[in-house]
Protein backbone atom coordinates (compact mmCIF):
# COMPACT_ATOMS: atom_id res chain seq x y z
CA UNK A 1 0.00 0.00 0.00
CA UNK A 2 1.25 3.39 -0.57
CA UNK A 3 2.09 6.18 1.99
CA UNK A 4 4.39 8.68 0.33
CA UNK A 5 7.24 6.88 1.67
CA UNK A 6 10.86 7.17 0.22
CA UNK A 7 12.64 3.90 -0.04
CA UNK A 8 15.43 2.48 -2.49
CA UNK A 9 13.37 1.63 -5.37
CA UNK A 10 12.00 5.60 -5.51
CA UNK A 11 15.38 6.85 -5.54
CA UNK A 12 18.05 7.48 -8.77
CA UNK A 13 21.05 8.72 -9.33
CA UNK A 14 22.29 10.67 -12.54
CA UNK A 15 25.65 12.05 -13.28
CA UNK A 16 27.42 14.72 -15.31
CA UNK A 17 31.53 14.72 -14.95
CA UNK A 18 33.86 17.80 -16.44
CA UNK A 19 36.94 18.88 -15.63
CA UNK A 20 36.05 22.86 -16.12
CA UNK A 21 34.83 25.02 -13.64
CA UNK A 22 31.02 24.84 -15.43
CA UNK A 23 28.05 25.35 -13.14
CA UNK A 24 24.95 25.48 -15.16
CA UNK A 25 24.65 22.13 -17.18
CA UNK A 26 20.97 21.22 -17.13
CA UNK A 27 20.41 18.08 -14.16
CA UNK A 28 18.75 16.50 -17.12
CA UNK A 29 21.91 16.47 -18.58
CA UNK A 30 23.37 13.39 -16.43
CA UNK A 31 23.67 9.79 -17.11
CA UNK A 32 21.93 7.10 -15.12
CA UNK A 33 24.29 5.61 -12.99
CA UNK A 34 23.33 2.14 -13.12
CA UNK A 35 24.03 -0.46 -10.32
CA UNK A 36 23.22 2.05 -7.44
CA UNK A 37 22.49 -0.33 -3.77
CA UNK A 38 22.47 2.85 -1.56
CA UNK A 39 22.92 7.04 -1.81
CA UNK A 40 23.11 8.82 1.59
CA UNK A 41 23.70 12.60 2.11
CA UNK A 42 25.20 14.32 4.68
CA UNK A 43 24.94 18.14 5.62
CA UNK A 44 27.51 19.65 7.97
CA UNK A 45 26.56 23.50 8.64
CA UNK A 46 29.44 24.71 10.94
CA UNK A 47 27.86 27.57 13.36
CA UNK A 48 29.43 28.92 16.28
CA UNK A 49 28.33 32.06 18.78
CA UNK A 50 30.56 34.74 19.81
CA UNK A 51 30.89 35.51 23.71
CA UNK A 52 28.98 38.47 24.55
CA UNK A 53 30.68 39.68 27.99
CA UNK A 54 28.25 40.58 30.37
CA UNK A 55 25.48 38.23 29.41
CA UNK A 56 24.87 34.00 29.67
CA UNK A 57 22.60 34.39 26.43
CA UNK A 58 24.34 34.87 23.85
CA UNK A 59 23.09 36.36 20.50
CA UNK A 60 25.56 36.74 18.26
CA UNK A 61 25.94 34.06 15.76
CA UNK A 62 27.40 33.09 12.44
CA UNK A 63 27.84 30.25 10.04
CA UNK A 64 31.21 28.64 8.30
CA UNK A 65 30.98 27.65 4.82
CA UNK A 66 28.71 24.19 4.81
CA UNK A 67 29.05 21.07 2.98
CA UNK A 68 27.38 18.02 1.96
CA UNK A 69 29.22 14.96 1.39
CA UNK A 70 27.20 12.03 -0.82
CA UNK A 71 27.93 8.72 -0.59
CA UNK A 72 27.37 6.13 -3.40
CA UNK A 73 27.35 2.45 -2.90
CA UNK A 74 27.34 0.08 -6.62
CA UNK A 75 27.73 -3.00 -7.92
CA UNK A 76 29.92 -3.46 -11.55
CA UNK A 77 28.51 -5.23 -14.25
CA UNK A 78 29.53 -6.34 -18.14
CA UNK A 79 27.69 -3.05 -19.35
CA UNK A 80 28.95 -0.44 -16.35
CA UNK A 81 32.27 1.66 -16.28
CA UNK A 82 34.14 2.51 -13.10
CA UNK A 83 32.62 5.40 -11.87
CA UNK A 84 35.84 7.47 -12.29
CA UNK A 85 38.04 6.08 -14.96
CA UNK A 86 40.60 7.13 -17.14
CA UNK A 87 39.61 7.22 -21.13
CA UNK A 88 40.73 3.86 -23.22
CA UNK A 89 42.21 6.40 -26.05
CA UNK A 90 44.91 7.34 -23.03
CA UNK A 91 45.08 3.89 -22.40
CA UNK A 92 48.76 2.84 -24.09
CA UNK A 93 51.88 1.05 -23.30
CA UNK A 94 54.70 2.32 -21.86
CA UNK A 95 55.66 5.69 -20.30
CA UNK A 96 53.48 7.99 -22.28
CA UNK A 97 50.41 5.42 -20.77
CA UNK A 98 51.82 6.21 -17.71
CA UNK A 99 52.04 9.84 -17.88
CA UNK A 100 48.44 10.42 -19.92
CA UNK A 101 46.46 7.86 -17.00
CA UNK A 102 47.81 9.32 -14.17
CA UNK A 103 45.34 10.28 -11.55
CA UNK A 104 46.76 13.66 -11.52
CA UNK A 105 46.94 14.28 -15.38
CA UNK A 106 44.62 17.03 -16.33
CA UNK A 107 41.93 15.09 -18.11
CA UNK A 108 42.05 12.70 -15.22
CA UNK A 109 41.30 14.13 -11.58
CA UNK A 110 43.68 16.48 -11.90
CA UNK A 111 45.70 18.74 -9.11
CA UNK A 112 44.39 22.18 -8.75
CA UNK A 113 40.74 23.95 -8.95
CA UNK A 114 42.04 27.14 -10.80
CA UNK A 115 42.41 26.73 -14.88
CA UNK A 116 45.30 25.94 -16.33
CA UNK A 117 46.41 26.60 -19.75
CA UNK A 118 44.55 24.20 -21.17
CA UNK A 119 41.10 25.58 -19.60
CA UNK A 120 41.00 22.39 -17.77
CA UNK A 121 40.55 22.17 -13.61
CA UNK A 122 39.96 19.99 -11.01
CA UNK A 123 37.60 16.69 -11.92
CA UNK A 124 34.22 17.32 -10.60
CA UNK A 125 30.75 15.88 -10.81
CA UNK A 126 27.31 17.40 -10.58
CA UNK A 127 25.66 14.55 -8.83
CA UNK A 128 21.64 14.20 -8.62
CA UNK A 129 19.28 12.81 -6.75
CA UNK A 130 16.21 11.73 -8.03
CA UNK A 131 13.11 10.95 -5.46
CA UNK A 132 10.30 9.32 -7.13
CA UNK A 133 6.05 8.43 -5.26
CA UNK A 134 5.94 4.89 -3.71
CA UNK A 135 3.18 3.95 -5.92
CA UNK A 136 4.87 3.92 -9.43
CA UNK A 137 6.40 0.98 -10.31
CA UNK A 138 9.64 2.47 -11.57
CA UNK A 139 11.52 6.42 -11.90
CA UNK A 140 10.32 6.03 -15.46
CA UNK A 141 6.31 6.26 -15.30
CA UNK A 142 7.11 8.12 -12.65
CA UNK A 143 8.17 11.53 -14.49
CA UNK A 144 5.17 13.66 -13.24
CA UNK A 145 6.36 13.43 -9.58
CA UNK A 146 9.40 13.23 -9.65
CA UNK A 147 11.43 15.42 -7.02
CA UNK A 148 15.17 16.20 -7.59
CA UNK A 149 18.49 17.81 -5.76
CA UNK A 150 21.31 18.08 -7.72
CA UNK A 151 24.81 18.73 -5.79
CA UNK A 152 26.88 20.68 -8.07
CA UNK A 153 30.48 21.06 -8.69
CA UNK A 154 31.23 17.87 -6.61
CA UNK A 155 35.03 16.48 -5.87
CA UNK A 156 35.87 12.81 -5.00
CA UNK A 157 37.36 12.24 -1.77
CA UNK A 158 37.72 8.60 -1.67
CA UNK A 159 36.99 5.36 -3.82
CA UNK A 160 37.20 1.66 -2.75
CA UNK A 161 36.42 -1.70 -4.32
CA UNK A 162 35.80 -4.68 -2.78
CA UNK A 163 36.27 -7.99 -4.45
CA UNK A 164 34.78 -10.90 -2.08
CA UNK A 165 35.12 -14.60 -2.88
CA UNK A 166 32.07 -15.27 -1.44
CA UNK A 167 29.63 -17.17 -3.97
CA UNK A 168 27.19 -14.88 -5.76
CA UNK A 169 28.83 -11.47 -4.41
CA UNK A 170 29.74 -8.76 -6.64
CA UNK A 171 32.40 -6.53 -6.71
CA UNK A 172 31.22 -3.30 -5.06
CA UNK A 173 32.25 0.31 -5.48
CA UNK A 174 31.77 2.77 -2.70
CA UNK A 175 32.53 6.78 -3.60
CA UNK A 176 32.51 9.54 -1.21
CA UNK A 177 32.27 13.09 -2.88
CA UNK A 178 31.87 16.79 -1.30
CA UNK A 179 30.64 19.73 -2.25
CA UNK A 180 28.60 23.17 -0.87
CA UNK A 181 25.80 23.57 -2.95
CA UNK A 182 22.45 21.78 -3.46
CA UNK A 183 19.81 22.48 -5.84
CA UNK A 184 16.46 21.15 -5.35
CA UNK A 185 14.02 21.36 -8.39
CA UNK A 186 11.05 19.73 -10.23
CA UNK A 187 10.72 21.35 -13.35
CA UNK A 188 11.25 19.23 -16.68
CA UNK A 189 11.06 16.00 -14.68
CA UNK A 190 9.90 14.24 -17.81
CA UNK A 191 13.29 15.28 -19.37
CA UNK A 192 15.64 12.95 -17.90
CA UNK A 193 16.86 9.95 -19.82
CA UNK A 194 15.67 7.12 -16.97
CA UNK A 195 15.68 2.94 -16.89
CA UNK A 196 12.18 1.56 -19.14
CA UNK A 197 12.57 -1.47 -16.94
CA UNK A 198 13.94 -3.06 -13.69
CA UNK A 199 17.76 -2.91 -13.38
CA UNK A 200 19.30 -6.40 -14.26
CA UNK A 201 23.20 -7.27 -15.38
CA UNK A 202 25.98 -9.70 -15.22
CA UNK A 203 27.76 -8.43 -12.57
CA UNK A 204 31.68 -9.04 -12.22
CA UNK A 205 32.69 -11.82 -9.88
CA UNK A 206 35.26 -13.68 -8.63
CA UNK A 207 35.37 -16.27 -10.93
CA UNK A 208 35.86 -13.36 -12.96
CA UNK A 209 39.01 -12.42 -12.14
CA UNK A 210 42.29 -14.29 -13.35
CA UNK A 211 44.34 -14.90 -10.04
CA UNK A 212 43.91 -18.69 -11.34
CA UNK A 213 44.68 -18.87 -14.71
CA UNK A 214 47.88 -19.50 -16.23
CA UNK A 215 49.09 -16.16 -18.33
CA UNK A 216 47.56 -13.83 -15.97
CA UNK A 217 47.21 -10.47 -16.80
CA UNK A 218 47.27 -9.84 -12.66
CA UNK A 219 49.80 -8.94 -11.04
CA UNK A 220 50.72 -10.14 -7.46
CA UNK A 221 52.61 -9.12 -4.90
CA UNK A 222 55.56 -11.43 -4.15
CA UNK A 223 55.03 -12.01 -0.38
CA UNK A 224 51.41 -12.92 -1.46
CA UNK A 225 51.85 -15.16 -4.35
CA UNK A 226 55.46 -16.33 -6.00
CA UNK A 227 56.15 -18.99 -7.59
CA UNK A 228 59.72 -18.05 -8.17
CA UNK A 229 60.43 -19.26 -4.57
CA UNK A 230 61.08 -16.08 -2.76
CA UNK A 231 59.46 -16.03 0.61
CA UNK A 232 58.94 -19.81 0.57
CA UNK A 233 56.75 -18.73 -2.48
CA UNK A 234 53.99 -16.24 -0.95
CA UNK A 235 52.33 -16.70 1.92
CA UNK A 236 49.35 -17.86 -0.11
CA UNK A 237 50.82 -20.04 -2.53
CA UNK A 238 51.33 -23.49 -1.81
CA UNK A 239 52.09 -24.96 -5.46
CA UNK A 240 48.58 -26.90 -5.18
CA UNK A 241 46.01 -27.03 -7.72
CA UNK A 242 42.49 -28.07 -8.60
CA UNK A 243 41.18 -28.40 -12.05
CA UNK A 244 44.69 -26.98 -13.40
CA UNK A 245 44.23 -23.73 -11.45
CA UNK A 246 46.35 -23.19 -8.88
CA UNK A 247 44.83 -22.60 -5.30
CA UNK A 248 45.56 -19.71 -3.20
CA UNK A 249 42.58 -19.33 -0.61
CA UNK A 250 42.25 -15.71 -0.68
CA UNK A 251 39.24 -14.89 0.17
CA UNK A 252 38.99 -11.06 -0.02
CA UNK A 253 40.58 -7.86 -1.94
CA UNK A 254 40.19 -4.42 -0.77
CA UNK A 255 41.42 -1.37 -2.70
CA UNK A 256 41.28 2.19 -1.36
CA UNK A 257 41.69 5.35 -2.88
CA UNK A 258 41.92 8.72 -0.51
CA UNK A 259 42.09 11.62 -2.07
CA UNK A 260 42.50 15.07 0.48
CA UNK A 261 42.25 18.52 -0.31
CA UNK A 262 43.66 21.31 1.21
CA UNK A 263 42.52 25.31 0.09
CA UNK A 264 43.82 28.53 0.21
CA UNK A 265 42.28 31.05 2.36
CA UNK A 266 40.29 34.07 0.61
CA UNK A 267 39.13 36.50 3.16
CA UNK A 268 36.60 37.57 2.75
CA UNK A 269 34.97 35.81 -0.10
CA UNK A 270 32.73 32.37 0.17
CA UNK A 271 33.88 31.56 -3.33
CA UNK A 272 31.10 30.01 -5.31
CA UNK A 273 28.15 31.45 -3.73
CA UNK A 274 27.16 33.50 -6.76
CA UNK A 275 28.91 31.35 -9.60
CA UNK A 276 28.63 27.68 -8.14
CA UNK A 277 31.56 27.27 -10.71
CA UNK A 278 34.41 28.64 -8.26
CA UNK A 279 33.49 26.93 -5.45
CA UNK A 280 36.97 24.91 -6.01
CA UNK A 281 39.02 27.27 -6.91
CA UNK A 282 41.72 27.47 -4.68
CA UNK A 283 41.81 24.06 -3.65
CA UNK A 284 44.24 21.84 -4.93
CA UNK A 285 45.05 18.03 -4.34
CA UNK A 286 47.35 16.68 -0.94
CA UNK A 287 49.79 14.52 -2.14
CA UNK A 288 50.46 11.64 -2.25
CA UNK A 289 46.65 10.63 -3.33
CA UNK A 290 46.57 7.74 -0.61
CA UNK A 291 46.14 4.03 -2.45
CA UNK A 292 46.38 0.87 -0.12
CA UNK A 293 45.33 -2.52 -1.56
CA UNK A 294 44.75 -5.50 1.18
CA UNK A 295 44.94 -8.75 0.20
CA UNK A 296 42.88 -11.36 2.94
CA UNK A 297 43.22 -15.10 2.83
CA UNK A 298 42.73 -18.42 4.81
CA UNK A 299 46.12 -19.07 5.94
CA UNK A 300 47.47 -22.27 4.91
CA UNK A 301 51.31 -21.77 6.46
CA UNK A 302 53.13 -19.35 8.49
CA UNK A 303 55.44 -16.90 6.50
CA UNK A 304 58.15 -18.76 5.67
CA UNK A 305 61.34 -16.63 5.75
CA UNK A 306 63.15 -14.97 8.65
CA UNK A 307 61.46 -11.59 9.35
CA UNK A 308 64.78 -9.74 10.43
CA UNK A 309 64.65 -6.77 12.22
CA UNK A 310 66.39 -4.57 8.79
CA UNK A 311 64.66 -2.33 6.41
CA UNK A 312 65.37 -4.30 3.16
CA UNK A 313 63.14 -7.49 3.82
CA UNK A 314 60.54 -6.31 1.95
CA UNK A 315 62.24 -3.50 -0.22
CA UNK A 316 63.25 -4.15 -4.00
CA UNK A 317 66.55 -5.88 -2.88
CA UNK A 318 64.29 -8.90 -0.48
CA UNK A 319 66.81 -8.89 2.18
CA UNK A 320 70.39 -8.51 0.43
CA UNK A 321 72.06 -6.11 3.14
CA UNK A 322 75.18 -5.94 0.74
CA UNK A 323 72.96 -3.65 -1.98
CA UNK A 324 73.29 -0.27 -2.54
CA UNK A 325 69.44 0.31 -3.59
CA UNK A 326 68.12 -0.98 -0.35
CA UNK A 327 65.02 2.34 -0.33
CA UNK A 328 63.50 1.16 -3.55
CA UNK A 329 60.29 -0.87 -3.24
CA UNK A 330 58.87 -2.65 -6.36
CA UNK A 331 56.19 -4.07 -5.69
CA UNK A 332 53.42 -4.53 -8.48
CA UNK A 333 49.58 -4.88 -8.18
CA UNK A 334 47.32 -5.33 -11.40
CA UNK A 335 43.95 -6.37 -11.55
CA UNK A 336 42.06 -7.93 -14.00
CA UNK A 337 38.31 -9.07 -14.46
CA UNK A 338 37.17 -10.62 -17.90
CA UNK A 339 34.23 -10.14 -19.04
CA UNK A 340 33.49 -11.61 -22.65
CA UNK A 341 31.85 -9.83 -25.19
CA UNK A 342 31.53 -10.69 -28.75
CA UNK A 343 34.21 -10.33 -30.52
CA UNK A 344 36.72 -10.56 -27.37
CA UNK A 345 37.21 -9.82 -24.29
CA UNK A 346 36.24 -6.95 -22.32
CA UNK A 347 38.55 -6.15 -19.36
CA UNK A 348 38.32 -4.16 -16.14
CA UNK A 349 41.48 -3.21 -14.77
CA UNK A 350 42.63 -1.83 -11.38
CA UNK A 351 46.78 -0.99 -11.95
CA UNK A 352 48.67 0.19 -8.72
CA UNK A 353 51.75 0.46 -10.48
CA UNK A 354 54.88 -1.14 -9.66
CA UNK A 355 56.43 0.84 -6.50
CA UNK A 356 53.99 -1.00 -3.75
CA UNK A 357 55.06 -2.31 -0.63
CA UNK A 358 53.99 -3.91 2.61
CA UNK A 359 53.14 -1.99 5.19
CA UNK A 360 50.84 -4.66 7.36
CA UNK A 361 50.75 -8.43 8.26
CA UNK A 362 48.22 -9.60 10.24
CA UNK A 363 46.47 -12.62 11.60
CA UNK A 364 43.26 -13.36 12.94
CA UNK A 365 40.38 -16.33 13.44
CA UNK A 366 41.71 -19.71 14.44
CA UNK A 367 39.84 -19.76 17.44
CA UNK A 368 37.75 -22.93 19.20
CA UNK A 369 34.36 -22.10 17.33
CA UNK A 370 35.61 -23.55 14.17
CA UNK A 371 36.45 -19.89 12.29
CA UNK A 372 39.83 -20.92 9.86
CA UNK A 373 43.05 -18.53 10.75
CA UNK A 374 43.09 -15.85 8.14
CA UNK A 375 46.37 -13.62 7.28
CA UNK A 376 45.84 -9.84 6.19
CA UNK A 377 48.44 -8.55 3.97
CA UNK A 378 48.14 -4.70 3.49
CA UNK A 379 50.21 -2.65 1.15
CA UNK A 380 50.38 0.95 -0.48
CA UNK A 381 52.38 3.61 -2.67
CA UNK A 382 53.22 6.64 -2.48
CA UNK A 383 53.24 8.01 -5.73
CA UNK A 384 49.93 7.98 -6.55
CA UNK A 385 49.52 5.32 -8.70
CA UNK A 386 46.12 4.21 -9.66
CA UNK A 387 44.51 3.36 -13.11
CA UNK A 388 41.04 2.58 -13.67
CA UNK A 389 40.08 1.33 -17.33
CA UNK A 390 37.55 -0.66 -19.30
CA UNK A 391 39.36 -1.80 -22.44
CA UNK A 392 39.64 -4.80 -24.69
CA UNK A 393 43.12 -4.98 -24.24
CA UNK A 394 45.01 -4.85 -20.84
CA UNK A 395 48.41 -2.74 -21.46
CA UNK A 396 51.89 -2.24 -19.91
CA UNK A 397 51.93 1.12 -18.46
CA UNK A 398 54.75 0.99 -16.06
CA UNK A 399 57.65 3.37 -16.49
CA UNK A 400 60.71 2.36 -17.59
CA UNK A 401 62.51 4.90 -15.35
CA UNK A 402 62.43 4.31 -11.48
CA UNK A 403 60.34 8.01 -11.40
CA UNK A 404 59.23 10.76 -13.78
CA UNK A 405 57.77 13.44 -11.71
Amino acid sequence: MANSRVFYACQGVLVKERNTQAHTDPATDGTYLNGVTSVGINGSFPSQSLPDIGRFQRRFHYYSPQEFEITIERVLDQTSDFFYHVDPSDYTSGETGYKNTHILAQDNIGCQGELDSDAKALKNYDITVLYGEDSVDILSDNTPDLKYVTYRNCLITSISYNIDANSGAGVTESITLITRHADFDTDGANEFTLPSSAQSGDIIKRNDFDLLSSGSNSLLPTEVSNTDGDFGGGIFYLDTTLDGKEILGISNISINIGINYSEITDVGKWRGTIDQGLQNLWRYVTLPVQVTCAFTGTARQPFSSDIINTDTTFSAINGDTASEEWYKVNRKIRLVAEKFSTPSFTYFVWDLGSHNYLTDMSYSGGDTSGGNLEVTMSYQNDRSDIVLVKDTTVRNIHAGRDYIY
